[in-house]
């Protein structure tokens, strides 16, 4: 699925198969897995701004806003 969503978009597949695969990318991928419990991340999207957690796409408006705020 992931190549064939790659080639549909103009990327080289076995590549971006070869990057899902890459032992750097994947142990990356858990530090980042790690990172997002201890904060508290429970949702997707999540995103982190000083102390506070933004989850869901119905809040990109408040992450918008608070950005401005800060």
């Amino acid at each position: 699925v992931l190549k064939s969503v790659a080639e549909r978009i103009g990327m080289d597949p076995d590549a971006v198969a070869a990057a899902a695969n890459d032992a750097t990318n994947l142990a990356q991928l858990d530090r980042n897995a790690e990172e997002a419990q201890q904060k508290g991340v429970f949702g997707v999207p999540s995103f982190i701004i000083g102390e506070d957690i933004f989850w869901g796409n119905d809040r990109l408006d408040f992450v918008r806003d608070h950005l401005r705020e800060l």
